[in-house]
């Protein structure tokens, strides 16, 4: 069939063959219309279509940083399979809830590379990035990550992301002039989209590649943020940073009076104690060392 007989009556040649090339994501009518046409099963075009919604979610439940969600539509999908693109929601939930770092979900999905659309591509090379930041193999997420950026389509939620961890990764390779193109995409889309979790944290976590740098600049910087407006988890990340920053500046006990309001359930807990060892071998505290 050419491409006038298939979208006679539904869209224009040059919309199908956006369509056909990945360059843009038609809605459900253009969708299940086309497949009509092709006399495709209407039960395979729903399910296939119910598949793309379970992974537009979970990518939209990562932008906002939403467990819940997440955990909700692991259940839905977790008896699911053999199916590429509910494999590619299980892995990220795996990855960002479970942190299980298990190779092989890669690796069968590796495989299956050729079968994927450009959003489900781009989902899988984030959470493989994911993987290989997991166990700190930073140049080989970096691959990953700009093999991802430079695959066109996709959506906003997933192009932020993917900037946000490469910004990440090209600070602990040292990268830092490039790293700021990263930073500025990520933050672009966050503000947009009024992600205030995701822009605190990408602030907090900048404040903290700048603290190694010129800690007074950074104290300042941090200063600024209230945080009144933070998360939980982002509000444990700013009493870690100004733990931080003062025990850099050598203001050890106000750096402890900081680091007092991580609790023990913190995720930043363990970061809290290796620093408060740090002050306990400067001041000979061997009491608080123990």
């Amino acid at each position: 069939m050419t491409q006038d007989m298939i979208s006679n009556g539904i869209c224009s040649i040059s919309y199908l063959s956006k369509i056909e090339n990945n360059q843009i994501a038609p809605n459900t009518f253009f969708i299940k219309e086309i497949m009509s046409k092709l006399d495709i099963e209407e039960d395979f075009v729903n399910k296939n279509l119910d598949d793309q919604t379970y992974l537009q979610k979970t990518i939209q439940a990562i932008f906002y940083t939403n467990v819940d969600s997440l955990e909700s539509i692991y259940k839905d999908v977790v008896d699911i399979e053999d199916n590429v693109t509910i494999n590619i929601c299980k892995l990220g939930y795996q990855t960002i809830v479970t942190n299980r770092l298990s190779g092989d979900p890669l690796m069968r999905l590796e495989a299956m590379i050729m079968n994927m659309n450009n959003l489900e591509l781009k989902a899988y090379l984030l959470f493989s990035a994911l993987y290989f930041i997991g166990y700190d193999d930073y140049k080989t997420a970096l691959e990953v990550l700009m093999m991802s950026l430079s695959i066109s389509g996709g959506n906003e939620y997933i192009y932020a992301l993917t900037h946000e961890q490469a910004y990440y990764v090209k600070q602990r390779l040292l990268k830092k002039n490039s790293s700021l193109q990263h930073y500025d995409e990520a933050m672009r889309i966050y503000r947009k989209y009024f992600n205030n979790n995701r822009t605190m944290r990408l602030t907090l976590q900048k404040i903290y590649y700048l603290s190694d740098e010129n800690p007074k600049l950074a104290f300042d910087h941090i200063d600024k943020v209230k945080v009144e407006l933070l998360s939980d988890l982002n509000r444990d990340f700013y009493y870690y940073n100004k733990g931080r920053l003062s025990f850099l500046l050598e203001r050890y006990q106000e750096s402890a009076g900081y680091l007092s309001h991580i609790k023990e359930e913190s995720e930043m807990h363990i970061d809290k104690l290796l620093l408060l060892y740090e002050i306990c071998l400067i001041e000979d505290d061997y009491d608080m060392q123990e």
